[in-house]
């Protein structure tokens, strides 16, 4: 098998940088964290009603993900559904397009640990009413830090799995 030569260091440097720094967060979940926040912040800039639809829909979402814990692929589907909400709300096909260009790589992650993370999904599920209640009362400041906590707590989750379960498909 040919392997790149800067796909097999940046892997080796990854792994590297997380072992001496305790630190998981590749480039791209930085760029993935900002767009999800633009997106929070311009859906909590709506006009009202519009903010109530789409805060009835994120409960909806979040009951669901609150209570899926025990089917792996539902947890994954109301998690990745409570975010597109407010992503696609938000509008702007340049920014979706944005998202849904990014988002592969986040998955890929998620999929491959979501079984070792799904034991105590409280913590996202108070993250996302907080996500909720920003949007909700248009407090566009408030619905971006809701997600970048949110996402920044997520990938700190991730870690904390890598740390113990090993990166997988490293060989």
């Amino acid at each position: 098998m040919i392997t790149q030569p800067s796909v097999v260091r940046s892997r080796r440097q990854r792994r590297e940088n997380h072992q001496r720094t305790g630190e998981f967060k590749p480039r791209w979940v930085n760029v993935l964290i900002k767009c999800k926040g633009l997106a929070a912040a311009l859906s909590a800039r709506l006009p009202k009603r519009t903010r109530a639809t789409i805060a009835k829909d994120l409960v909806r979402l979040n009951a669901a993900f609150g209570t899926a814990h025990m089917d792996l692929d539902a947890l994954y589907r109301h998690d990745e559904e409570f975010h597109r909400r407010y992503v696609v709300a938000a509008g702007g096909l340049r920014l979706v397009a944005m998202h849904d260009s990014i988002k592969p790589q986040a998955e890929r992650y998620i999929r491959m640990y979501i079984g070792l993370l799904s034991s105590d999904v409280s913590s996202s599920v108070r993250e996302h009413e907080a996500v909720i209640d920003a949007i909700a009362t248009g407090k566009p400041a408030a619905a971006e830090r809701a997600v970048r906590e949110n996402w920044r707590h997520a990938t700190d989750r991730i870690a904390r799995v890598i740390d113990l379960a090993g990166e997988l498909g490293q060989g």
